[in-house]
């Protein structure tokens, strides 16, 4: 195991769980090893927690007093139980985020780009097009046209 490859254990830990047994799985495609933390009694504390959650939830989905959590708990325990699976559910919440967070439009201003463009230092890294800010600066009055055009 190389240094990082560890694991830290604090006293609160140990009086929590004294009979912890840490256990060094087989290397995969990356150069880290996977430590499990395995307790006589439970594996996995956050296990024990989603199965805990689903079972609430489903207790209360039979019964019908869904009303009695709050939208807040609802949505973690949806959260929890469809989460970061590679579902529709996933999906759907990601491209809502994504919508939301979405540029819908940019008013520009000539001198505001100009100002930008001037900004920037001449002899900083290349552009994805292989341009530095020196070349766009020394074509400027050539060039602003287009930037505008782009920009609108």
């Amino acid at each position: 195991m190389s240094k990082l490859d560890r694991l830290w254990l604090s006293v609160t830990w140990c009086d929590t769980w004294p009979n912890c047994i840490q256990t060094v799985l087989q290397r995969g495609l990356s150069d880290h090893v996977l430590i499990s933390i395995n307790n006589n009694r439970r594996i996995c504390v956050l296990d024990n927690k989603i199965t805990e959650m689903k079972n609430q939830i489903s207790s209360l989905d039979t019964k019908g007093e869904e009303f009695a959590l709050l939208d807040d708990e609802k949505a973690r325990m949806t959260w929890l139980q469809e989460g970061d699976a590679n579902s529709k559910f996933f999906h759907s919440v990601m491209s809502n985020r994504w919508h939301h967070n979405a540029i819908q439009l940019v008013y520009v201003d000539d001198v505001k780009v100009e100002g930008a463009v001037w900004d920037c230092d001449s002899y900083k890294s290349l552009g994805p097009d292989g341009i530095r800010f020196g070349f766009i600066k020394q074509f400027w009055q050539e060039l602003k046209d287009y930037f505008m055009r782009f920009l609108s």
